[in-house]
């Protein structure tokens, strides 16, 4: 797989064909949309949504015993499979230096770009981390996101998830998305496990899930579910 670049990753979202989707989800990492929200991708896809997913770092850093390429090759072949699995019509990749994202807060051409995503899917719903997140990355992507936003007319329906922060500390009176994710909560659990290179944080992650989806469940009058914020 040749070594992506970052910069020509950026030129070439210019040329994405214009289409209006239902969710377009923002994250760090490849494995974040499915530990964040695999249930609710399966379910949008169920339904018949469209679904794009935009991940800011191959995440080549996971593993320092070895060598970046082929972490990379590993991590995007795991992502896409899994988006196939879940139902996600597109994954996006940006290229971002893994454990860099944070400096990149105010590159404009990132900027830029992920504006023009946004403009170009006009998503009904655009999905990021929390405010809350422990994991510097993450809360970055948040921060670009809301920027990226910010340079836009037209207003967005903005919601977070959260992966590694055990309580929520930004946004807690914000009104609460629920989505039943009983019917596709096996298939986000099997899209977990499907990232073997990443098993050393997924398999830890995994009773962590069950007990969120169970309690979301409960708020919200299901079996399983999964939970966002609505920022804006």
């Amino acid at each position: 797989m040749r070594k992506a670049n970052y910069k020509e990753t950026l030129i070439n979202l210019a040329f994405l064909i214009n289409m209006m989707i239902d969710a377009l989800i923002f994250c760090a990492h490849p494995d974040d949309e499915a530990v964040a929200m695999g249930g609710t991708i399966a379910k949008y896809s169920k339904d018949g949504k469209k679904i794009v997913v935009v991940i800011f770092s191959y995440g080549e850093s996971s593993q320092p015993l070895i060598k970046k390429d082929v972490i990379v090759k590993y991590r995007v072949t795991e992502s896409l499979n899994v988006g196939k699995a879940l139902g996600s019509d597109q994954t996006i990749f940006l290229g971002v230096p893994d454990g860099r994202i944070l400096i990149n807060m105010n590159n404009g051409k990132l900027l830029n770009n992920i504006a023009r995503l946004i403009e170009k899917y006009e998503p009904d719903k655009i999905f990021t981390h929390s405010a809350s997140e422990i994991h510097l990355d993450h809360r970055a992507v948040y921060t670009i996101v809301v920027k990226a936003l910010s340079s836009i007319k037209h207003k967005h329906n903005l919601y977070t998830f959260s992966i590694w922060n055990p309580i929520t500390l930004f946004h807690r009176n914000r009104p609460r998305l629920f989505v039943d994710i009983t019917s596709t909560f096996k298939k986000k659990i099997a899209a977990m496990k499907s990232f073997h290179s990443q098993s050393h944080f997924i398999y830890p992650l995994l009773p962590i899930m069950f007990i969120r989806a169970k309690i979301y469940g409960l708020q919200n009058k299901c079996r399983y579910a999964e939970k966002f914020y609505k920022v804006t």
